[in-house]
């Protein structure tokens, strides 16, 4: 409040003088334009430590997301790995039905791949790479 100290005493030199009297009507207009604007600052200071607080949430869910994420990303290379391992042991039925159940993983995760990217891009994050997903595929074209 220092450095407005010159402000306040014109201000109050004005409203001493006769010439610039304000009338009760003006000095309640006055007061009433101040209090608004405090009520202003403290609704946006509420506004954005709520968005805050909404941006942490949705950060800690997008990692909690890509941890999970990468858990069965995991699980399914180390099925394929498995798959190429005891390719011979297996009747030709359930060796389908295992190709096909890891085709059908492999499709769900490039779908949520994608998503996390999205939603990596929107909150300005470095856009993670999966390169298992194409390594098991790679991997598992030949059966």
């Amino acid at each position: 409040m220092d450095e407005y100290t010159d402000l306040v005493e014109w201000l109050g030199l004005l409203l001493n003088n006769p010439r610039y009297k304000l009338s009760d009507d003006n000095l309640k207009n006055f007061q009433s334009a101040f209090q608004s604007t405090n009520k202003i600052q403290s609704i946006i200071d509420l506004a954005e430590q709520k968005l805050k607080s909404e941006k942490t949430q949705i950060e800690n869910n997008l990692t909690n997301e890509k941890n999970e994420f990468k858990e069965r990303l995991d699980e399914i290379k180390k099925d394929c790995d498995k798959f190429k391992d005891n390719q011979e042991t297996r009747s030709v039925q359930i060796f389908n039905d295992q190709i096909e159940g890891i085709n059908r993983r492999l499709i769900e995760l490039n779908e949520q791949m994608i998503s996390i990217n999205d939603q990596e891009a929107d909150l300005e994050f470095p856009v993670t790479e999966y390169s298992e997903i194409e390594q098991c595929k790679q991997q598992i074209k030949p059966y």
